[in-house]
């Protein structure tokens, strides 16, 4: 039996909390609540949506893909944000950057260029589409050594921490959505 909770329950209630939050007000642009299945076996799902969003010329401003971000055991904060040359991915990862600079969350990402392949945010790569990946530190170092076993199970989150990667994901989407600029001042 695999409990899932950070692998990828986290990831899920990070979208389920942007859509419970943010659906409650009008953007300039909008917004796709998107959960993909089969990502372990190939990013089935997320692959058959970037393709259907390419073959109907879907104007995708960003995909902002909420993976594991529960774990965190030293409390560093550490998070990643995987993204790489393709489309405005490299802004789009330092326009989170920003996003946390200005609201000042106690978490500290760690842009990875070039990132991990391994989560749907790729499917949108392979497209040609802006699109990053933030995470628990993965690349980082403290990956969850409960990943894929019985024993990933809530008792073993952050809460802390999973509430302000939370918080720094639905912040990126809302000024997103709103075309909102943010950059970091030296």
């Amino acid at each position: 039996t695999f409990y899932c909770a950070d692998d990828n329950a986290s990831g899920v209630a990070g979208v389920l909390e942007a859509a419970r939050i943010l659906s409650n007000y009008q953007f300039n642009y909008s917004i796709i609540y998107a959960l993909w299945d089969e990502e372990e076996i190939g990013l089935v799902g997320s692959t058959f949506f970037a393709s259907q969003a390419d073959s109907n010329d879907m104007n995708i401003k960003g995909v902002v893909n909420f993976e594991m971000s529960g774990y965190d055991s030293n409390d560093d904060g550490l998070m990643d944000v995987h993204t790489r040359p393709i489309s405005n991915s490299l802004s789009l990862s330092n326009f989170l950057f920003a996003v946390d600079s200005i609201y000042n969350l106690p978490v500290q990402p760690v842009i990875y260029n070039p990132g991990t392949t391994a989560s749907d945010h790729n499917s949108f790569w392979q497209k040609n589409y802006s699109a990053i990946c933030f995470s628990e530190a993965y690349y980082g170092g403290d990956f969850n050594p409960y990943y894929h076993s019985a024993q990933d199970r809530i008792d073993k989150f952050n809460l802390p921490y999973f509430h302000n990667v939370a918080k720094l994901g639905i912040g990126s989407i809302a000024a997103l959505a709103e075309n909102i600029v943010v950059s970091v001042q030296d």
